[in-house]
């Protein structure tokens, strides 16, 4: 006959419990730990990777924390502004019926190039530039420090409630 055992499952049970119990200030500190080994990662890529001639990329990455309709996480990406380009105008002829059309200009001026706009052009390619895939290989390499940054936060939380 056959014969079912159930030993460890209690315990399983009740470390699942536990971790229902994590505040949500406890969870967004694991989150951000291992977003801080992230963003070092982009940086040390972004050093690999690039010739930086103004380094505005390279200390642009941060972590932004989230809570939002229950859910956790952390963003990481390039943030501020790069550079300041002189956009181009374009010109069309606005039609007036019966009459001769006027000659009319639209858009120009001076735009700011975010990095984050920059980061995603290098990171997927685009105006000229091939794809580096510099965000994924950083994110690649560092995944496992990042879960052992997390599990550090983790573990401090589960001795503090002697668990």
């Amino acid at each position: 006959m056959a014969q079912f055992d159930t030993n460890g499952l209690d315990a399983l049970i009740l470390d699942m419990e536990e971790i229902e119990e994590i505040d949500d200030d406890t969870m967004l500190e694991m989150l951000t730990a291992g977003g801080e080994v992230i963003r070092e990662a982009h940086v040390e890529e972004i050093q690999s990777t690039f010739d930086t001639k103004t380094g505005k990329l390279m200390g642009s990455p941060k972590v932004f924390p989230k809570f939002k309709g229950g859910s956790r996480y952390v963003l990481v990406y390039p943030e501020g502004a790069h550079h300041t380009y002189r956009a181009r105008v374009s010109s069309y002829v606005k039609m007036n019926w019966g009459r001769a059309g006027q000659l009319k200009s639209k858009g120009g001026g001076n735009q700011t190039a975010t990095n984050s706009e920059v980061g995603f052009v290098q990171e997927f390619g685009g105006h000229g530039n091939d794809a580096t895939q510099w965000m994924r290989k950083a994110n690649e390499k560092h995944a496992d420090e990042a879960v052992d940054a997390e599990y550090a936060v983790f573990d401090a939380w589960h001795r503090k409630h002697n668990l």
